[in-house]
């Protein structure tokens, strides 16, 4: 059983990266980067880029005297400043997804995470309590329906026999006992 479950953790592992790559998430819908203002501190880097190009956003200054900026969009943002992962969704460093692992294979279960805490509480903020001021949901963490019978077919009669016996041994420590 724990070997099925490890080909299903890598294949759901597989999965999911594909998903990500063709910009879904595991109920098939789009992502998209938001074109929402939204504001970011002050930053040398983002001052230069906003020079260079002014429909980035506005520099601002809060009523403390701090400055800031209104950027005009992630998408806008990230394609400015982070071309070669502009369309790449969930994806800045990459390090989010490169942390991302089947952790364990049992005979119980596969289990997909992180093995770093602060990736972990970024596929958190993404999957379950919303990424960003809107908590929007970018849902990744998961596998289509079509995917889903895919792996059914792959695990097909194998997976079927273990389970026959599994019931079987159930049933005798039942009927025994």
């Amino acid at each position: 059983m724990k070997r099925l479950l490890k080909t299903a953790g890598v294949f759901a592992l597989a999965s999911i990266e594909e998903n990500i790559r063709e910009g879904i998430d595991y109920e098939g819908k789009k992502f998209s980067y938001s074109d929402k203002d939204f504001f970011r501190p002050f930053d040398t880097k983002i001052n230069k880029g906003i020079k260079k190009n002014p429909d980035l956003g506005d520099v601002i200054t809060s009523k403390s005297g701090k400055l800031g900026f209104i950027i005009h969009g992630y998408g806008k943002f990230k394609k400015y400043f982070n071309p070669q992962a502009a369309n790449d969704y969930l994806t800045w460093s990459g390090q989010m997804l490169r942390n991302m692992n089947l952790i364990t294979a049992s005979d119980t279960e596969a289990v997909i995470g992180f093995s770093e805490g602060r990736q972990a509480q970024k596929a958190y903020w993404f999957n379950i309590s919303g990424a960003g001021r809107s908590r929007k949901l970018w849902k990744f963490l998961g596998i289509t329906e079509r995917q889903k019978l895919k792996l059914n077919d792959k695990l097909g009669d194998e997976y079927r026999k273990i389970v026959v016996e599994e019931l079987g041994k159930i049933i005798i420590k039942r009927a025994e006992g």
